[in-house]
């Protein structure tokens, strides 16, 4: 085995601190996962959310990353919607009403591509050496920053095509697609560890495992 290179952390420009418009521009079927808690494993499918966050600055543009690309932000939830999860309260929230009996079953893929209201926070690592930007809220977007006097849409163009990675999916060409051009090295390495994925064929990227930088900080 070759030696380790030293890895360091780079520290790319974070999305900004405050309440933002976001659109959702992935939904990511992550599989089963192994999550230790309080010292116990436990296995859990989980989901991840992936938006496109629109910050506008000072002169009332939207800020955007140094390669002038909107900042990307998201967050993994357990993938049910139980009383006593962190889903359910979290789609109430950015519905501003509560899922009813009719609304269920709940296909979660109708939400892709939808605006939202989100506040975002800057945490640092446990260790302090580097900082995360996360969602800390999320409601509907207000009428009168979604829509002009005139009743036409105001909302930031996307420059991301929405998409759904979805395990189960009969098309699996286009997930091979997907898996590969869009999903980061982080985030592939947990899905190709899950059992749903083994059970599936024709996917083999290479994933750095000392890359740090992509993995996900929740």
């Amino acid at each position: 085995m070759k030696p380790f290179e030293q890895k360091t952390y780079t520290e790319y420009v974070k999305c900004p601190e405050g309440q933002h418009i976001a659109r959702l521009v992935g939904l990511i079927d992550m599989g089963t996962q192994e999550i230790v808690w309080q010292g116990e494993t436990k296995l859990k499918k989980k989901l991840y959310l992936q938006y496109e966050v629109y910050p506008e600055g000072e002169d009332g543009q939207v800020e955007t990353d140094k390669e002038g690309k909107f900042f990307l932000i998201g967050q993994d939830f357990t993938s049910n919607l139980s009383d006593k999860g962190k889903l359910l309260p979290f789609i109430n929230s950015w519905r501003g009403k509560p899922l009813e009996a009719a609304d269920f079953p709940f296909d979660f893929s109708r939400m892709i591509g939808k605006y939202c209201l989100m506040t975002v926070v800057h945490n640092k690592s446990k260790d302090g050496t580097k900082t995360y930007a996360n969602i800390n809220g999320i409601s509907p977007v207000p009428k009168k920053l979604a829509q002009n006097s005139a009743g036409e849409s105001i909302l930031p163009l996307s420059s991301t095509q929405a998409f759904f990675f979805d395990l189960d999916a009969d098309n699996w060409a286009n997930m091979t697609s997907f898996f590969e051009t869009r999903l980061w090295d982080g985030i592939r390495g947990k899905i190709m560890a899950s059992p749903e994925f083994q059970a599936r064929d024709g996917i083999k990227p290479k994933v750095d495992e000392q890359d740090e930088n992509d993995s996900v900080p929740f």
